[in-house]
């Protein structure tokens, strides 16, 4: 996120309640607070979000995130409509653009080539970590860079099957197959390339999750983190390709 940004779309600084009305607006609810007219400017919800980042220096900050019990906040703002759908809008501009992932024609590959490509649900909500160096949540789930949907790269997905199927065969890194299947495990870009390619996975729902760690002594929670994830329910499309090579 540019940090001019920021600046020219600044919070109320000193004042509680004028704070409190302009994450209210942010998040959905009412109108900015007076002088403060230009949030108005951002419609976008999943930028306002960005801009729900500001609270961070201020003692709201857990108000923004979730309110008090979790009522209101983000999980509101998640499951309200016009976050859905210019979740769902971003998701239309992607399959425009052709950035969407697609098998390719099998014809033009090797012979014995092939793909999967289906539609799961997630059973469980999804969590991940994101490198966005400045968020509303300490733990923000991975999005793409430049449309904000939440994602599993395609790093996620074949490091997740290689060692599932190095446990499952109780394989070390120089295993043939892993090899053949996967490349080889090195940092740089030396060595063949395995013979499985991974596309990336795009959702178009976000969910928040909380972790309260309960005091020993009044088992009582005290400081809850916060984990924004994907929920139960949200589907996603899984693509991947075998290519055969004439040998190896």
């Amino acid at each position: 996120m540019p940090r001019e940004f920021l600046p020219a779309y600044a919070l109320p600084q000193d004042h509680v309640a004028l704070q409190r009305a302009a994450i209210d607006f942010l998040l959905g609810l009412g109108q900015p607070p007076v002088g403060f007219g230009y949030l108005a400017e951002v419609s976008d919800p999943l930028t306002r979000v960005d801009l729900l980042a500001q609270a961070l220096a201020t003692g709201n900050k857990d108000y923004a995130r979730a309110y008090e019990r979790r009522q209101g906040g983000l999980p509101q703002l998640y499951r309200s409509k016009a976050f859905n759908e210019a979740l769902a809008g971003r998701q239309r501009q992607m399959a425009a653009l052709g950035l969407l992932p697609t098998l390719p024609d099998l014809a033009v590959l090797p012979a014995g080539s092939f793909g999967l490509h289906f539609t799961f649900t997630l059973r469980t909500p999804y969590i991940s970590k994101d490198d966005a160096s400045l968020h509303i949540l300490d733990n923000p789930v991975r999005k793409d860079k430049v449309f904000g949907l939440p994602m599993v790269a395609s790093t996620g997905w074949k490091g997740a099957l290689r060692a599932a199927l190095r446990q499952i065969n109780d394989w070390n890194d120089e295993h043939p197959d892993l090899q053949r299947l996967f490349g080889h495990a090195r940092d740089d870009e030396t060595g063949p390339a395995g013979r499985l390619f991974f596309y990336s996975t795009f959702f178009t729902r976000f969910g928040l999750e909380v972790i309260n760690p309960h005091d020993r002594q009044s088992n009582a929670g005290k400081q809850p983190i916060y984990f924004e994830s994907v929920p139960p329910g949200a589907e996603g499309l899984y693509p991947a390709l075998r290519a055969f090579r004439s040998c190896g």
